[in-house]
């Protein structure tokens, strides 16, 4: 008789439990890197958003005033913000409703506060679990 090599059911249920056991470590890692991915996108958008409020405030002649609207500023942004898709909501974009006046009400939209001419205006963004940046400026 011939004696063949193979694996035994107990050596193959060994090797299923143990991908297993690194599936369920795996898994929840990546998830949580995939959503602070997303907020960080939605970060730098605001950042972009900030400096764009500034450069609008560069213009000559308007030194000294805030806009008082996302459309006021708009242009100031670079097309590839304004084209990027919202992460947590590929439907809407920078460019529509994603950038909002006032405080934003949904996952990845970014908004701009403008109260008055005196007031500071902020610029919040949030994330899947709420408000996870807020950029306060003076000038």
């Amino acid at each position: 008789m011939k004696s063949e090599k193979a694996f035994t059911l107990i050596e193959l249920m060994v090797v299923v439990v143990i991908i297993g056991i690194l599936a369920a470590i795996a898994i929840p890692n990546f998830l949580r890197m995939q959503n602070r991915a997303k907020e960080s996108d939605v970060k730098s958008v605001a950042h972009a958003v900030l400096l764009a409020v500034e450069e609008f405030k560069t213009t000559p002649g308007l030194e000294t005033i805030k806009p008082t609207t996302v459309a006021s500023f708009k242009p100031n942004l670079p097309t590839n913000v304004l084209s990027k898709s919202n992460p947590f909501n590929r439907s809407e974009n920078y460019g529509g409703a994603a950038l909002v006046d006032g405080a934003p009400g949904a996952a990845g939209r970014v908004g701009y506060v403008y109260i008055d001419q005196l007031s500071p205006y902020q610029v919040i963004a949030q994330g899947a679990g709420g408000i996870i940046l807020t950029l306060t400026a003076e000038s």
